[in-house]
């Protein structure tokens, strides 16, 4: 069995829900500009090319 974040389409769902948390930090930094918010949707986004890369989904 495959295992881990990142693998297959478990790795995928994972990879898209960061992506979704990832936006709606950057939405709301535009509101409310604050470091966290900034630094929240920079490490969602990062998180999210990771998954993805991993996933297979991302063609480079």
């Amino acid at each position: 069995m495959g295992g881990g974040v990142g693998a297959g389409a478990g790795g995928l769902k994972i990879a898209l829900d960061q992506l979704s948390i990832a936006r709606a930090h950057a939405q709301a930094a535009e509101t409310d500009p604050t470091d966290t918010h900034c630094e929240a949707a920079e490490n969602y986004f990062n998180l999210a090319v990771e998954g993805l890369r991993k996933a297979g989904a991302l063609n480079l």
